[in-house]
């Protein structure tokens, strides 16, 4: 017997069907069958109802739950019920047996995603009740030969999926057809009532088993969503014609027809809801008359406006209007556009919210462990797989031992053999020198590295024959081997400790599933399975494993999409993007067969979904539960902007607006501007944030903050951060001061410089003693170090009088063996480097090489001689010392040459310092005190080297020789060898600052050419010119005068050090070759500066020297002396 039960959603039609199933109760037994989705709701419903009783005599089945309670009665439970991971693995094992025999398919199959078209498509054969026999019928008799292949090899495909799931285990979308097949034999609905409700339609399976309770002889209840004498083509389409289809099957089968049964409708509904209701998408509709109170239209810019409007109003509905939390569902489409933003927004209005939606497995810690674990091993340990291994927490090593690990393995580029060798490169990279402390920081590298490989060794082992079921248990043995299991535990166990009883299930579940995932895997995968393909196979079951969400509280907001949805089944509903591409849905494009192709199909009695067509009616009809699913108020917003791109409003909304004349679309920036908007803690910080201090509001809102100290401290925090450009200098206190830098002393002139540079980069690098991750390979920084390394060897071998005993000859041998000795110290694994390193080392030879030849030259054609290599400021000579006390700057360093030239007993010293970059002489930067390393040093010579140079010390400048190669550009390509190296000395000019007299310049220079010098000069009549104001030169009195106005910079800079300035205060000159405090800083990623910026003042020569002048002169006139 079938009877119909109709009502729309403002009927009572839920209570009808709970009346008639009170009728039956203690006499009949019942069935209630309802959509997956809602079981659990219709259960709680129901024991709501009737009570704990409910068991007895009732019970809630879905289609998919339907096969179990069929076959725990009439038995068939031996078969295992594949998992949708299962059924893929079973799916890729047959694709990969046919596809050598396939035609259209046979390239589309290597594809990762044709897995799961050809799922989707077989589901649908299944629901169709489409077999392969019926595929293969139409292959031949097709006009159009390519969907004849189509069809062909769908139909191998199917025939071998078929097969597989009838060796073993059963699919779930074939479950219904095998419990179908024994209700045929056995009548166990003879004495049970079966009502069916939430479907809008049934597909050709669910019809069968419709069918087979229909011809059971029991009463079939079937309650449709749907106005029986409304129009057909309409938002009841489907419905109405389920109806009619289930009234031509139960005269088929012949079992009675009761009167249908029409719900009456609800009295206590809105006028403008019940007029939305009856009016949607119906043509020539009714206008409603008056303002729709209960009916609100929200107009937003961004979505992020969008969902602050949404949370403000559920905040004000929950406090002022006696709303529960759960009395509130935003409505979705299908998901939200954004769904971490809405949980971040939700949260910052302290809102509970339950999204509608289940955790990818794959995600999880656990499973990202094993996938890890196979990328290493069949991946060659390549650096990114096997610290994405070792961060799963799961591998066995605390994270500070991995973050150890990972510095070492980046600065030596470990990966793939380098990670079965044991470490004996320098911790600290290339730079490093070995020491005990270095040698133990290494053995504890060492030790970290075998406890992060060992493990996955012996997995490469035990995976090497391959095997569905060696492999499943190696995976087993792996975790097993890492406690990963103790470890779950562990934290199962702290998150019930602190009441995170639903983190704790996830952990569960997350045990649960892959465990699972291992046993499918051993019993369906094949045997002799390569461990690539087993893993391809694991990574598509695992991505189609969903874990469910428990919810923290009954209590909550629901995030529900409309095919999860009740009409009236919340008090206020938010229907949330109410925008063109979400409602209605557009149109998937993956299927395997074209909507033309079907219609095709349709022509030979061949019948599948009409996608397009079927598409259109659904849409119409969750658009219609969206709209109906509130009793009491329904709010639709939408956002004209999503992420950037514009968004048109939902066809629908016009529907909307000729129904209700007098709604207005209010817009969400004028309401989030209003104060009365402020509903929850987090919003009005935001808002105190973004406002001007002098504002009232702000004002308001800062006493009211300030009242918890914590709260004000945050705000003071920020604002200090958005003004730090236009703040007075951050400063630490004397306390801090002494523990970060210790008590009072030496600096280099490097150090100095950086402080000078940006007291907030000095006080990163040297206070907290921040270091970046460097890599060591021959970038600027290692070649410098590089360049200074090997000359300090060679001319240690050499001696100061190397110009005088080598010739041309010596230097090469000489440079290779300090080349050598610096590979042997730094770079130990150079012979497993990429060639472009050898390369590298080569052209660096090249340059040594010829900068010590055109050195030898240059002394052959000088007085000055080498007196000092490497001289260590401190340590050979005293330190440069101003001031006494706390007050005192003492200054070291070391000297990369010191040349010494007598003449009238006088010695003048001349500092030279290699450079590898384009280091030029700024006067403006000068002035400022950037690149005062070298005359500091000259400094430090002239007051303290007597001791080691004699008496009457005169300085005779500072230069700065460039250690370079660079290219030469010629017209003739056939230029010879000598007429490129004089055009490469050209190019190697030096740099610098030297005496202004005659005599020195020609000691340095006997040609008087000065080719390789920063003087200019030409000889006319027989006497040499110099041209001063193209030259780098100065007067005795200005480089004293200049030595005075260094002093005062430098007790300037102490006492602000002594201050504890850490002010973001960047000097930047953005001129290729000016100084840039931020271009190459490491600390950028800390400071994130965007505020104001220094910039040092161009200064010409001329300008330059008045001011020091002038500031020597002040200063001689307050001391006394200069």
């Amino acid at each position: 017997m079938l009877q119909l039960l109709f009502g729309t959603a403002d009927s009572d039609r839920e209570e009808r069907l709970f009346s008639l199933l009170k009728q039956r109760e203690g006499l009949r037994r019942c069935l209630l069958i309802v959509p997956e989705q809602f079981s659990l709701t219709a259960e709680r419903h129901l024991l709501e109802r009737f009570g704990d009783g409910l068991p007895l005599w009732l019970e809630v089945l879905s289609f998919r739950r339907l096969p179990d309670y069929v076959f725990r009665r009439l038995g068939g439970r031996n078969r295992r019920l594949l998992t949708d991971g299962g059924a893929r693995i079973l799916l890729s094992g047959a694709v990969e047996a046919t596809r050598p025999h396939l035609r259209h398919y046979q390239n589309a199959a290597l594809k990762p995603d044709f897995i799961e078209q050809l799922k989707r498509q077989f589901d649908e054969f299944s629901a169709q009740c489409v077999d392969p026999d019926d595929l293969r019928r139409l292959c031949g008799d097709l006009p159009d030969a390519e969907l004849g292949d189509k069809l062909c090899d769908l139909s191998l495909l199917y025939a071998a999926y078929l097969a597989r799931i009838g060796e073993g285990a059963l699919c779930a979308q074939f479950a219904l057809d095998a419990a179908v097949e024994l209700l045929w034999e056995h009548n166990i609905f003879d004495r049970t009532d079966v009502f069916i409700t939430h479907f809008k339609g049934f597909t050709p399976q669910e019809l069968s088993a419709v069918e087979r309770m229909l011809a059971s002889g029991s009463e079939v209840t079937v309650s449709l969503l749907a106005d029986p004498f409304g129009d057909a083509e309409g938002v009841f389409s489907a419905a109405l014609h389920t109806a009619e289809r289930l009234r031509q099957l139960a005269q088929e089968v012949g079992c009675g027809l009761k009167p249908d049964l029409c719900a009456a409708q609800r009295p206590d509904l809105p006028a403008e809801l019940h007029h939305l209701e009856r009016q949607f998408l119906r043509p020539n509709p009714n206008p409603f008359e008056g303002a729709p109170e209960a009916l609100t239209l929200l107009r937003a810019d961004s979505h992020y406006d969008e969902l602050c409007c949404v949370a403000a109003e559920i905040c004000r509905l929950v406090r002022s209007e006696g709303y529960r939390w759960r009395d509130v569902a935003v409505v979705v489409r299908q998901a939200p556009p954004d769904p971490a933003l809405l949980e971040a927004v939700f949260a910052k209005f302290g809102i509970p919210v339950q999204l509608d939606r289940r955790v990818e497995l794959t995600s999880k810690p656990l499973v990202m462990l094993i996938f890890a674990a196979f990328s290493c091993v069949l991946g060659g340990f390549a650096y990114e797989d096997v610290f994405t291994y070792l961060k799963t927490g799961l591998a066995g090593l605390p994270i500070e031992k991995v973050d150890h690990l990972e510095n070492y393995a980046y600065a030596w580029d470990i990966s793939r053999g380098g990670w079965r060798r044991p470490f004996a490169l320098h911790p600290d990279g290339a730079e490093g020198r070995f020491d005990q402390r270095a040698r133990a920081r290494l053995a504890d590298l060492e030790t970290m590295r075998r406890q992060a490989v060992d493990p996955l060794l012996r997995f490469e082992r035990d995976i090497a024959q391959g095997g569905a079921l060696a492999i499943s248990t190696a995976v087993h043995r792996l975790l097993e081997q890492l406690g990963a299991e103790q470890i779950l535990a562990q934290a199962i166990e702290r998150c019930r400790a602190d009441g995170r009883e639903a983190e704790a299930l996830e952990y569960e579940q997350v045990w649960e599933a892959v465990a699972t995932l291992l046993e499918q895997m051993a019993a369906l995968a094949e045997p002799g399975i390569s461990p690539r393909r087993y893993v391809e196979l694991l990574r598509i079951a695992a991505a189609q494993t969903r874990l469910g969400v428990i919810p923290a509280t009954v209590d909550q907001v629901m995030v529900l999409g409309t095919d999860r949805l009740l009409p009236r089944s919340v008090r206020c509903a938010f229907v949330l993007d109410f925008c063109a591409d979400r409602f209605p849905m557009l149109l998937s494009a993956e299927s395997l067969l074209s909507e033309q192709e079907r219609g095709l199909l349709r022509l030979h009695d061949l019948r599948l979904a009409q996608e397009a067509a079927q598409s259109a009616l659904d849409e119409q009809h969750y658009a219609y539960l969206a709209l109906t699913a509130p009793t009491d108020r329904l709010v639709v917003t939408y956002a004209l902007d999503q992420a950037g791109q514009t968004c048109r409003p939902s066809p629908y909304l016009q529907n909307l607006l000729q129904l209700f004349p007098g709604l207005t679309a209010l817009d969400a920036g004028p309401l989030l501007a209003d104060p009365a908007a402020l509903q929850s803690e987090g919003q009005a910080f935001d808002r105190l944030l973004a406002l001007d201090e002098r504002d009232p509001l702000a004002e308001a809102l800062f006493a009211h903050f300030s009242k918890d100290p914590a709260q004000r401290a945050r705000i003071e925090a920020v604002r200090a951060a958005c003004d730090r450009g236009r703040s007075a200098p951050s400063r630490l206190h004397a306390p801090a001061l002494r523990r970060l830098y210790g008590p009072a002393g030496s600096l280099s002139p490097t150090s100095l410089e950086r402080f000078t540079l940006c007291n907030f980069s000095y006080f990163c690098q040297y206070g907290l003693r921040l270091r970046p991750r460097r890599k060591s390979e021959l970038d600027a920084l290692q070649v410098g170090s590089f360049m200074h390394e090997v000359l300090e060897t060679f001319f240690g071998r050499a001696g100061p009088d190397f110009a005088e005993r080598l010739s041309p000859a010596d230097i090469a041998p000489l440079v290779e063996e300090a080349v050598e000795q610096y590979k042997a110290r730094h770079l130990p694994d150079l012979a497993e480097r990429p060639a472009r390193f050898a390369y590298l080392f080569s052209r660096l030879n090249r340059i040594l090489c010829d900068y010590l030849l055109l050195l030898i030259e240059e002394f052959k054609n000088s007085d000055f001689r080498p007196l000092d290599l490497e001289l260590a400021v401190g340590r050979d000579i005293p330190p440069l010392r101003y001031g006494e006390g706390e007050q005192a700057v003492v200054v070291t360093g070391r000297v990369d040459r010191v040349d010494g030239y007598r003449k009238d007993g006088a010695l003048y010293l001349r500092v030279v310092d290699y450079k590898t970059g384009l280091r030029q002489l700024e006067y403006g930067e000068l002035y400022q005190g950037i690149g005062l390393q070298m005359l500091l040093y000259l400094s430090a010579l002239l007051q303290n080297g007597q001791q080691r140079y004699g008496e009457n010390l005169l300085p005779a400048g500072v230069v700065y020789a460039p250690v370079r190669l660079d290219i030469v550009s010629a017209d003739d390509r056939a230029i010879d060898d000598e007429a490129l190296q004089r055009e490469r000395k050209k190019l190697i000019r030096r740099n610098g600052l030297l005496l202004d007299r005659e005599e020195v310049l020609l000691a340095m220079d006997r040609s008087g050419r000065f080719q390789h010098l920063p003087v200019s000069a030409r000889e006319r009549d027989g006497v040499l010119q110099i041209d001063r104001r193209g030259s780098s030169l100065a007067s005795l009195e200005e480089l004293g005068a200049l030595q005075v106005y260094i002093e005062q910079l430098l007790r300037d800079t102490a006492q602000a050090l002594q201050q504890g300035q850490v002010s973001v205060n960047p000097i930047r000159d953005r001129r290729r070759a000016g100084v840039d405090a931020c271009r190459f800083c490491d600390m950028a990623p800390v400071c994130r500066w965007e505020g104001e910026e220094r910039t040092p003042a161009a200064l010409s020569a001329a300008d330059f020297w008045r001011a020091v002048l002038r500031q020597a002169a002040a200063r001689e006139g307050e001391h006394g002396q200069v």
